[in-house]
């Protein structure tokens, strides 16, 4: 007997995690066909509705707005990582900002071609 409910337990508990998983629909699920299928694209209302219901729905994905296309819509990048680095992103930046300076050599170069002078400079790690 208390095999059966140790079973119907490992199976309820299955089962939850299974429909749990399936909350981030696919592309396929969202678009209503394959990212990359002949003739067929996807616009830009399309993809970010498709970014913000993934975020929504996973604790795995972090949207961020980088700033606005040349067009004034939002610009977004899309973070895939594990539950904990999504909660640890602003310690990880810090930490990737310091090494970018702790490591920098700047560069700076002229080029002259038919009397003008082109100046480059940059931060090189």
């Amino acid at each position: 007997m208390t095999q059966k409910i140790s079973s119907a337990i490992v199976m309820l508990l299955l089962l939850c995690i299974n429909v749990t998983a399936q909350t981030v629909p696919s592309p396929k699920q969202h678009f209503g066909f394959n990212i990359g299928d002949d003739y067929k694209l996807a616009n830009y209302t399309q993809t970010e509705t498709y970014f913000k219901k993934v975020a929504a729905s996973s604790n795995r994905a972090k949207l961020v707005d980088i700033g606005l296309t040349e067009e004034g819509r939002h610009q977004y990048m899309m973070i895939v990582s594990s539950p904990e680095n999504i909660k640890n992103l602003n310690q990880y930046k810090e930490i990737s900002q310091k090494q970018t300076l702790k490591n920098a050599t700047s560069t700076f170069r002229v080029c002259t071609r038919n009397t003008s002078a082109m100046i480059i400079t940059g931060i090189f790690t």
